[in-house]
């Protein structure tokens, strides 16, 4: 089976003045024009500082901002995933941070589409994994290139729940579910205090993508 190709976005990350979670941060592209190569790129949006909101494909963490309806979890699986990418010293004012060392994150995403909301549906890279890559290519992610990405970190740590798009690659689906099974078999991170079948129940979500 043929592995997908996914445009090449290079940029930063950043989270200064903004509300990170688990499995969605703001990008800023170097080149903001590659995004008219996605589909549904009409409903991307960059704000006034040029970033936009993302998507992380394949996982779904616990919630942050849902107030005193947040999900348990929520702030040490986002936490994990800002110092995976290189973030230190971060302050926080309720679920905004404040400040942070470095400001920004150099990196990568690979995606294809839009969501509903324009956030660009992405697989993010940093370090050597990301300078390996070049800008608006479209890239063939086959599971060696998976394997690298946050995505696939956050799913094999057991931070985020497999969570898939009718449009997610199935090549892509046996990886992530794959390591989403060994990191519960650990009990590792979320499936710690999951209380859900053993079949997975209702830790997995199919999401339609809907044009």
């Amino acid at each position: 089976m043929a592995s997908p190709f996914y445009l090449t976005i290079k940029g930063k990350f950043v989270i200064a003045d903004k509300e990170p979670d688990g499995d969605s941060v703001r990008f800023i592209a170097d080149d903001p024009d590659l995004y008219q190569e996605l589909q549904r790129n009409y409903r991307i949006k960059p704000s006034r500082d040029r970033s936009v909101q993302l998507r992380f494909e394949g996982i779904d963490a616990p919630e942050v901002h849902y107030g005193r309806y947040a999900q348990p979890l929520g702030d040490e699986t986002r936490d994990f995933l800002l110092k995976k990418m290189g973030f230190a010293k971060i302050k926080f004012q309720g679920d905004r941070v404040q400040s942070a060392d470095p400001d920004t994150i150099s990196g990568v995403i690979l995606t294809q589409a839009a969501d509903v909301n324009g956030r660009p549906i992405s697989y993010a890279l940093i370090g050597k994994n990301a300078a390996q890559l070049e800008n608006g290519d479209w890239t063939q992610v086959e599971p060696e290139l998976l394997r690298q990405t946050l995505n696939f970190l956050m799913m094999a740590e057991g931070r985020a729940y497999y969570t898939v798009y009718t449009s997610t690659p199935r090549s892509h689906r046996q990886v992530l579910r794959e390591a989403a099974l060994a990191a519960r078999e650990k009990d590792l991170g979320v499936w710690a205090a999951d209380s859900t079948s053993e079949s997975f129940g209702m830790s997995v979500a199919i999401k339609r993508m809907v044009n």
